[in-house]
């Protein structure tokens, strides 16, 4: 709150988050009154993408703006906010609504917990995601400016910020996507690792655990540097802070795997329902296929649910810019990005890798370091062009990541 409050005074931060305030509701407006000018993508919505609430336009041919926004994955994140994961891996209709199958497992608790909370409230759970959804955009604004302008600049603050809230792939933050809450959490989780403040980095961690399983690596990453910090301090000292940076952030996790034991029955239902969405394998064999996939580039589609020419692109665009950002950003912030680069590749296919990179915001500094003036501009201006561009399709069900 000092924070804030002294920022209020800094006249790059007021026109700074006005200009990020007018440009998110230039692109809500957009969305509203552009909507129709990409036709509505009927054969992915009926048989390519599950459905929670039904979109407005196949019930009553009428868009509806925050029920367009709740696209794939979220219409998962809706139902168990409204109606929580099912004790059995079967369908129940009620009310013109579908409660979630087993499937809905795979999709971790702590961000469908946070819109349940505000739906205390609003009693409608796509208002609620809303809303949340905006909250989030703005927490990030103010904790990236924070985090960056500590570490490095306001400028360099300011750049990033812009760089990676209008990314053409940045519509997941104005969906109801784990995105937002996961940019939050690792952005002070890599702060207080820079920092050595293990205990709040820890906390954070657990958080990171139960929010999404892209950040597994992130595991490898803090215990590494916690040894490293404890080493040359007793021996018992050294166990009984790993032992309790473990219980912090590993603690949620095992309550969540206790409770899907307890509602159905198995320890193992999450690795099972895993292989539903990509088959389980050795991560290193894992890893092998997607390269494989990424050296047949000129066969894959443009743009498709598990491969594609533009997540297979922005593999190797994202490595190129870490192998260049490695001298100019600090090792623990380049290490976060890479883990996040490196995790979907060893445990997933290609499907959704850009949408996993929007929250590695490293690699969106480095992009501020490098980018000056006008140069800096135009790749802002192409950004945001493809953002608004990209936005009509994600709407109307056009499987974006």
């Amino acid at each position: 709150m000092r924070f804030i409050l002294s920022e209020m005074k800094s006249k790059n931060f007021i026109l700074s988050l006005m200009a990020f305030v007018f440009l998110n509701l230039a692109l809500y407006l957009f969305i509203f009154l552009f909507n129709s000018k990409v036709p509505f993508n009927n054969n992915n919505y009926i048989n390519n993408a599950h459905h929670y609430i039904q979109d407005s336009r196949v019930i009553l041919k009428k868009f509806k703006f925050i029920n367009a926004l709740g696209q794939y994955d979220s219409q998962w994140y809706l139902g168990i906010a409204d109606v929580g994961y099912p004790r059995k891996s079967s369908i129940i209709d009620t009310e013109n609504k579908t409660v979630l199958s087993g499937l809905s497992y795979a999709f971790f608790p702590f961000y469908p917990l946070a819109i349940s909370v505000f739906n205390i409230i609003l009693k409608n759970i796509e208002l609620s995601a809303f809303v949340l959804t905006n909250i989030l955009l703005i927490l990030n604004f103010f904790s990236l400016f924070f985090v960056i302008k500590k570490l490095f600049s306001e400028e360099l603050a300011i750049k990033t910020i812009f760089l990676l809230f209008f990314f053409p792939f940045s519509i997941f933050y104005r969906s109801y996507f784990t995105e937002g809450m996961l940019l939050l959490i690792i952005t002070w989780f890599s702060y207080f690792l820079v920092l050595n403040r293990y205990f709040l980095s820890s906390l954070l961690l657990g958080l990171l655990n139960i929010t999404k399983g892209n950040g597994i690596l992130l595991n490898l990453v803090f215990f590494y540097y916690l040894t490293k910090f404890l080493k040359g301090k007793k021996n018992f000292y050294q166990i009984k802070e790993i032992i309790l940076k473990s219980v912090f952030a590993f603690t949620p996790f095992i309550v969540f795997l206790i409770y899907i034991y307890f509602q159905t029955g198995s320890l193992s239902y999450l690795i099972e329902i895993r292989d539903s969405w990509v088959p389980n394998e050795f991560p290193l064999l894992r890893l092998l296929h997607n390269f494989l996939s990424i050296l047949s580039f000129l066969k894959l589609p443009l743009h498709l649910f598990h491969n594609s020419k533009i997540d297979a692109l922005v593999v190797l665009i994202t490595l190129q810019l870490l192998l260049l950002g490695r001298k100019k950003i600090p090792l623990k912030l380049w290490l976060v990005s890479f883990s996040l680069w490196l995790t979907p590749l060893m445990f997933s296919d290609l499907m959704s890798f850009t949408r996993h990179q929007t929250v590695s915001f490293p690699l969106f500094l480095y992009l501020s370091m490098v980018l000056k003036g006008p140069v800096y501009q135009a790749v802002f201006a192409v950004f945001i062009a493809g953002l608004f561009i990209v936005s009509l399709f994600f709407i109307n069900w056009y499987w974006i990541g």
